[in-house]
């Protein structure tokens, strides 16, 4: 279990009193005693669970832990102070969070004993075809006490944690709904987890799944036709399982990008599935996926937030389904990026295949910074306070060009996203930066510098779609400092 070498009590106290001063310093003391963002956001999380009915305060302080992450590799600048300031920064987002969450994690406090199913052990199993399948009916009919006792029966039996997410990933499989629901939170779990190593926080964290996945919606488009097409003899997938070469990136390039972004579904599934036979792995298919879902969000006007949260659902589809197959490397789990490319190839099909378009950048903006990374990065910070969305842009792909860290990048943008994020506001630019930055970060820098672009384009858009509500960041930055700038 990772260790927090800081006794959290008061910041507890304060997060149940709703009481954003003393949040604020003590997030601010856990930070200048060099714990991270995200174990941080891990101690949190537990009691979230335990008391998030909704759903979003759980996903907010996740993302706030990568983000917070992203954040304090940023590079300070030369003025007296500035590193130790810097690494206060995470403080203004994940301060919000912790806000944010604060109801949930006051009565997860009141209540610290998971309520959990009893488990139902892997040997106890009925079923011909094995606990997983037995896991994926419970899911398709719906039954999430059996879902929940399938699971509990694992974490009760030592299952290594891989099993258990593969477990999971596989019985969403069986009704991949649109919305995304399911897949998300079972992300979002397994996430939190990381956070604080699984051991036996499982509980907390099915606790909060189950009913997350009770809320799953219809079915994707296409989602049946893809079953039926890899059930077939002809698209067995155990090559991948098999083989004995390297990988190959340029295996899932600009051609498979343009069948998820132009094709039908059946175009969809066979480039897929030749891109793995070429050499892709599914954590590659699953970049390219987000990387045309990106694509889609950055060039989606601002003024229709209907198209948006669909673009960002395709994006955030396909972000998971490349982290689920990266996290369980079993065959049993890779039809997830056939899933989400054609989750993408969907969205791209109801909204227009639209080129990107930036706005024209404001006159001279893009031209300053210069070579040196940290120049660049407050230039970019500037455009965005300005709402240069055009200036923004030419700026990131300059940032790419010279090979600069991603997650600096990636970090500055969660900040620009903080600090515009209304208070109380789950907010989808957390989120898209979260997971755009997620797999950004994945890529290789050749394509970071070329196609990978486009996840940064779609994180500065939504923020450019945010309300620029920037006073309880202000709040935070100004007591952060007080307190320990120099």
């Amino acid at each position: 279990m990772t260790a927090v070498r800081v006794n959290l009590t008061t910041l507890f106290d304060a997060l149940a009193a709703n009481d954003e001063a003393t949040v604020t310093a003590q997030v601010a003391y856990a930070l200048n005693e060099h714990i991270a963002p995200s174990q941080l956001a891990g101690r949190l999380a537990i009691p979230a669970a335990l008391g998030d009915t909704v759903g979003d305060a759980l996903t907010g302080l996740v993302a706030a832990g990568r983000i917070g992450d992203w954040i304090r590799v940023i590079p300070s600048g030369p003025e007296p102070g500035a590193e130790r300031r810097q690494a206060l920064q995470p403080a203004t987002s994940f301060v919000a969070a912790a806000l944010r969450a604060a109801p949930a994690i006051a009565a997860g406090l009141r209540q610290p004993d998971a309520r959990v199913p009893d488990p139902l052990f892997p040997h106890d199993i009925t079923n011909p075809n094995g606990p997983w399948v037995e896991l994926r009916d419970a899911f398709v009919s719906g039954n999430m006490q059996q879902f929940g006792r399938v699971i509990m029966g694992f974490y009760a039996s030592g299952t290594d944690y891989r099993e258990l997410c593969g477990a999971m990933y596989f019985a969403i499989l069986g009704h991949f709904a649109a919305d995304g629901k399911a897949t998300l939170a079972t992300l979002k779990a397994t996430q939190a987890l990381d956070y604080v190593d699984w051991g036996d926080r499982v509980p907390a964290l099915v606790q909060w799944l189950l009913p997350q996945l009770a809320q799953n919606g219809a079915e994707a488009t296409g989602a049946e036709v893809v079953r039926a097409a890899l059930a077939k003899p002809e698209r067995d997938l155990d090559f991948v399982r098999t083989r004995l070469t390297f990988s190959k990136v340029e295996a899932a390039g600009e051609s498979l990008r343009r069948v998820i972004a132009q094709g039908s579904t059946a175009e969809v599934i066979d480039a897929v599935y030749q891109a793995l036979k070429a050499g892709a792995t599914g954590t590659m298919v699953g970049a390219q996926a987000a990387i045309v879902a990106a694509e889609l969000l950055a060039s989606t006007p601002l003024d229709a937030p209907t198209d948006l949260d669909r673009a960002t659902m395709a994006l955030r589809v396909a972000n998971a389904a490349r982290i689920a197959t990266y996290q369980v490397q079993d065959i049993r789990v890779l039809p997830m990026v056939f899933q989400a490319a054609n989750v993408v190839n969907q969205a791209v099909k109801a909204l227009g295949n639209r080129a990107i378009m930036p706005p024209t950048p404001t006159a001279g903006s893009a031209m300053q910074g210069g070579l040196i990374e940290f120049v660049v990065l407050r230039n970019l910070s500037n455009q965005i306070t300005q709402r240069d969305e055009g200036g923004a842009r030419m700026t990131l792909r300059r940032y790419a060009q010279m090979s600069f860290s991603a997650r600096s990048i990636c970090g500055q943008l969660g900040l620009a996203a903080a600090r515009s994020n209304p208070a109380g506001d789950a907010g989808r630019a957390m989120l898209v930066v979260q997971e755009a930055g997620e797999t950004f970060t994945a890529l290789p820098l050749s394509q970071q510098a070329k196609e990978g672009v486009a996840l940064l384009d779609a994180m500065v858009h939504v923020i450019m779609a945010q309300q620029g509500d920037d006073a309880q960041a202000s709040r935070i930055e100004a007591a952060t400092g007080t307190t320990f700038g120099e």
